[in-house]
């Protein structure tokens, strides 16, 4: 039990802590403020202002936003976090939008990792081009092929 309230930050002031077991299987959308501990497996969004662990047996397939991440079991899908933290045997498969990144020997991150704020700024810099118009190049005629030809021709004998 000192484990789980170690990993609980101090600065939510929730200490509400949800478990899902070994063996259990969670699926769908979960908003909670207090934390999440992943022993088992879940699907789906997750929304907290706590802490998400998903523990060594335990796996999170789908979204999640958290103020803190520990990753000791397997994250697969989108994340964005405060600060993400991948232990020993911790598997990471996905994006991650994060401050902090801490990730431990032994353990992998096959993915990509973006600053919070990127997703925005590069979808205003997509909207920017969208918005300028496409040059248009004029139609390939056989006018216009015959208009771009020279009008003289010079043969040399070498």
């Amino acid at each position: 039990m000192g484990f789980l309230r170690k990993a609980i930050s101090a600065s939510h002031g929730n200490d509400s802590v949800t478990i899902v077991p070994k063996g259990a299987r969670m699926t769908g959308d979960l908003l909670i403020e207090g934390s999440l501990h992943i022993n088992g497996d879940f699907d789906g969004l997750l929304d907290t202002q706590g802490t998400l662990m998903v523990g060594r047996g335990g796996s999170f397939r789908g979204q999640a936003r958290a103020h803190e991440v520990i990753l000791s079991g397997q994250y697969e899908g989108e994340l964005h976090c405060d600060r993400l933290q991948i232990l020993k045997g911790g598997l990471f498969r996905g994006r991650v939008a994060c401050d902090q990144f801490v990730l431990e020997e032994k353990s992998e991150f096959l993915g990509e990792r973006i600053q919070p704020g990127a997703e925005a700024q590069l979808l205003e810099e997509a909207r920017e081009l969208l918005d300028q118009p496409v040059p248009i190049k004029p139609e390939v005629t056989l006018d216009n092929l015959l208009d771009s030809l020279p009008t003289q021709v010079s043969l040399k004998d070498s």
